[in-house]
């Protein structure tokens, strides 16, 4: 038996950090094993009643770590909702709470990310439950981008604790990237998470595909500070500090 089969046989509650929520789901499916997860249909899962889009998510999320686990690419298992990504990109968004931890592993890139193993990372000193369960997410979030459209809601990338306010779950990508931050009242950890965020997804708004906020900004020598954008103090001496002046000064950053 090779290693690929070998692990495919290993006990999800072994293997995975599989979300309490989809239990009972799972059980109903009689999936145990790595390789019951892999063989899984998406649709199986949501002809299930009482399993909504939460659910899925936790589920996809579930065959994602499953096929990391075995070394697998995504598979047609999660191909409606998880199309892969084959080439590595920054991270240009990293929450809060994660970003300690990345600096410390020099995690970068999505390559780095996808090799974390949630599993794995529940044996290592200073990770916990609440960022395992982001960096799930932050996976899926990642995985999720090249089938992304700026129709797109956020809630179909970004689980709830990804985000910096929960109420931007219901807009489309277009209408977040187009919103500004002042608008929520925001501070601290959640603006700077709510600025990246905002970045990450405008790679998918912008008609180059590059992250930026400039799409409907034309005088880009024009201080940040002269148009509508908001931030927090900390990202405000940030730029002070390394003389970010102009807003195509400010994009460069991306």
């Amino acid at each position: 038996m090779n290693q690929q089969s070998d692990k495919q046989s290993h006990p999800i509650d072994d293997a995975l950090n599989i979300a309490p929520l989809i239990r009972p789901t799972l059980d109903k499916l009689d999936v145990s094993t790595v390789g019951d997860l892999l063989a899984l249909k998406i649709d199986s899962a949501r002809a299930i009643k009482g399993v909504g889009g939460a659910k899925i998510d936790a589920i996809v999320a579930a065959i994602e770590q499953a096929q990391i686990y075995c070394g697998e690419v995504c598979g047609d298992s999660a191909a409606d909702v998880m199309p892969e990504q084959t080439e590595s990109r920054e991270l240009v968004f990293v929450p809060s709470l994660l970003r300690k931890m990345f600096n410390r592993h020099e995690i970068t890139e999505t390559s780095h990310l996808f090799q974390l193993l949630p599993r794995d990372l529940e044996n290592q000193s200073g990770w916990g439950d609440r960022k395992i369960q982001l960096v799930a997410g932050l996976q899926r979030l990642y995985r999720s981008l090249g089938a992304a459209t700026p129709t797109t809601r956020v809630a179909d990338l970004a689980a709830d604790d990804l985000l910096p306010d929960n109420s931007i779950a219901t807009l489309t990508l277009q209408e977040f990237v187009d919103e500004q931050e002042s608008s929520r009242g925001l501070s601290g950890a959640k603006s700077a998470d709510y600025v990246s965020l905002k970045l990450l997804l405008s790679s998918v708004t912008s008609p180059d595909g590059g992250a930026t906020y400039l799409h409907n900004i034309e005088e880009t020598s024009l201080h940040w500070r002269d148009v509508p954008l908001s931030f927090s103090k900390r990202v405000v001496d940030f730029l002070d500090a390394y003389l970010i002046e102009t807003l195509e000064q400010l994009d460069q950053l991306a």
